[in-house]
């Protein structure tokens, strides 16, 4: 037996990444490309050894709707994050979850809940000012405020317009889920322990439109300036706010600020500005949520999909598949919908986190593996982390190596003559098929014919032009990336007669059963050897071989199967 070079084994490389610990060693493609590794039908992660023990992915989901976010860049915010002392404010929180609430707190404590005589730009800024001169204003804008104090460190958050209020969802990547955090009364929701979104307490409305008694607990932030009854930290929800949901489709209000319809002549008649919920004088698009039976909000489109109203923000989703080259390799393509990307991280083994590009190729060694992933926006918030554990066992890939290839009864010698024209070839370890039984061969069957050695061979006999039959051995063991030469004696009725000589991947539930290999051959009526040379893939541990006669008569005698040259493969 011959050995070529083995295959060479890949470092994890990352492509379109900054530094990272180690560069990928040069690949040598001979025993890699050559002895291609399989997939197919049945192909699974088992198959090559690779036990899956966590699989968290994450959505790259985008809205149905497009949204506009606000950009990182906008020199307003630096200004209202200094004004309000936003960094230090959250400098020493725990969570995600504290640092919104301990914003949405002191906005809430800004001002009390009261009817605005004009209507403010949706500018934070703006409105800080308008409070400043000692203009009302209400729950809108502390949650625009509240809003906007969260965009300057890198959380987004959206309007929410529901039953008579405007609250106000924010981005949780603690959670991988939207969750209300509303200023006006510094307070969110939760149930059974897990922050409540919009729509979460929307579905639950419709069973019970003020939430009492489905469990949802209301979490007051405390102390609260505006509203001294709300003094227990935790109290049974009561709350008919959302019995209808929608969100406005922007947050870059800061940026580009809808502002109160402008009036013209004051001698004229005016109409009364109304930005609460007023799509025509404010601008603002309302993405709606319909359930059927529900009539039709009519303030713009509307969704029924719950991934459509709660999109995803902020994580990685990785479509994880095997080089078709390579075993104990995985290699993942990531994407993400994060607003102001800056880039990807990936960390191994629980080690230290590098920036990546979008395509990873993960090096497995023996044992347990971790790789993890997650997005950075520009503020240098990263999102949730998606998780990838397996085990890998390359063990199970190994194969007891074969000193003889032996196909059963290869000679036809191991039953004598059939002396019929149906015989039960398995017990010869053979078979033979044929299109249907109208078109059954006249005889097939081990015969005392001329053989090209020993006492018997077998024997194919044809009815008509169009007809054919097919024999085909048992499966029998071979080695993994070796090249073989499978070789048969055949002679025929008649002296130019086609014949196909094939060889086929019987590996017991791998994917490499579906190989194929077929050569044409003429045959006369002199004994002739016909010789196929087939590579092996990296997978395939046993084979068939067999003939295929299409007219006339076939004899067939002494197959054998050689190894010429074999792979060293690296597991």
């Amino acid at each position: 037996m011959i050995k070529v070079r083995p295959y060479a084994l890949l470092l994890m490389f990352l492509i379109g990444s900054v530094s990272v610990a180690r560069e990928a060693e040069a690949v040598q493609p001979q025993a890699g490309y050559e002895h291609w590794i399989p997939s197919s039908t049945v192909d699974s992660a088992v198959m090559h050894g690779i036990h899956f023990i966590r699989f968290e992915n994450g959505s790259a989901r985008k809205p149905k709707h497009p949204f506009r976010f606000q950009r990182w860049d906008e020199p307003q915010l630096k200004v209202l994050n200094r004004r309000l002392g936003i960094d230090s404010l959250v400098a020493d929180t725990g969570s995600e979850l504290e640092a919104v609430a301990r914003i949405a707190q002191k906005v809430c404590n800004l001002w009390s809940h009261s009817v605005p005589v004009e209507y403010p730009v949706w500018n934070a800024l703006d409105i800080l000012d308008m409070w400043d001169r000692g203009n009302p204003l209400w729950c809108t804008y502390k949650q625009l405020v509240t809003m906007q104090c969260l965009a300057s460190i890198g959380i987004h958050s959206r309007i929410i317009p529901c039953h008579y209020h405007h609250s106000l969802e924010f981005w949780s990547n603690e959670w991988r889920k939207w969750v209300v955090m509303d200023a006006w009364t510094a307070n969110y929701y939760e149930k059974d322990g897990v922050p409540q979104g919009a729509l979460d307490l929307h579905l639950l409305s419709r069973t019970s439109p003020d939430l009492k008694g489905t469990g949802v607990w209301e979490i007051n932030i405390n102390p609260n300036r505006w509203f001294p009854e709300r003094s227990e930290d935790k109290v049974p929800a009561v709350n008919n706010c959302y019995i209808h949901v929608r969100y406005v489709n922007r947050n870059d209000f800061l940026s580009e600020s809808p502002a109160p319809k402008a009036q013209g002549n004051p001698d004229a008649y005016r109409q009364l500005n109304n930005q609460l919920n007023d799509v025509t004088q404010s601008g603002l698009l309302h993405v709606s949520w319909w359930q059927p039976g529900d009539p039709p909000p009519l303030v713009g489109p509307m969704v029924t999909d719950e991934r459509d109203f709660n999109f995803p923000l902020n994580e990685v989703e990785a479509d994880v598949s095997r080089p078709l080259d390579r075993e104990g390799v995985l290699e993942l393509t990531l994407s993400t919908h994060t607003p102001e990307f800056d880039t990807y991280l990936v960390r191994l083994d629980a080690g230290e986190w590098v920036a990546c590009g979008e395509r990873i190729l993960w090096q497995l060694k023996d044992g347990r593996n971790l790789l993890e992933t997650k997005s950075r926006n520009k503020w240098g918030r990263s999102g949730p982390v998606s998780v990838f554990e397996l085990e890998y066992r390359p063990a199970e890939l190994r194969a007891e190596e074969v000193e003889q290839l032996d196909i059963p009864n290869a000679g036809f010698e191991a039953a004598g003559d059939s002396g019929k024209k149906d015989i039960n070839l398995r017990e010869q370890g053979w078979k033979l098929i044929y299109r249907d039984d109208s078109v059954k061969p006249e005889f097939y069957g081990t015969v005392r014919e001329d053989p090209h050695s020993g006492a018997h061979c077998f024997k194919i006999q044809l009815n008509r032009q169009g007809h054919w039959g097919k024999l085909f051995s048992g499966r029998f063991r071979v080695n993994p990336a070796s090249d073989v030469s499978l070789k048969v004696w055949l002679r025929t009725s008649g002296p130019q007669i086609p014949v196909k000589v094939f060889l086929e991947d019987a590996s017991s539930g791998g994917p490499g059963r579906e190989g194929f290999l077929v050569g044409d051959f003429v045959v006369g009526t002199e004994w002739t050897e016909c010789l196929l040379k087939a590579r092996l893939s990296a997978r395939t541990t046993e084979l068939m071989v067999g003939v295929l006669a299409l007219e006339g008569i076939v004899w067939i005698d002494d197959f054998s199967v050689t190894e010429d040259t074999r792979a060293e493969l690296p597991w």
